[in-house]
């Protein structure tokens, strides 16, 4: 029988995997309401302020996901 894999390398992967959606959901968004903007549905200012928010988010998101991940134990298979 093989020994678990309970080496850093496959919780560091589930978290790069959580940042990368973290970060592709936060450009969706932006490039919504920067379609919004060029379709003058919103106002260009609009999208400055929003987009510092949700990098924000991304952010705060994104780190939040790593503290946990690094609180967690290893799953064992």
């Amino acid at each position: 029988m093989d020994a678990p894999d309970t080496s850093p390398e496959a919780g560091s992967r589930s978290f790069l995997g959580l940042v990368r959606l973290i970060a592709a959901v936060a450009v969706a968004v932006i490039a919504t309401i920067a379609m919004l903007v060029v379709l003058d549905v919103l106002p260009a200012s609009v999208l400055t302020e929003l987009t510092m928010k949700i990098v924000l988010v991304a952010a705060i998101a994104a780190a939040a996901a790593g503290l946990v991940s690094l609180l967690l134990p290893a799953r064992r298979r």
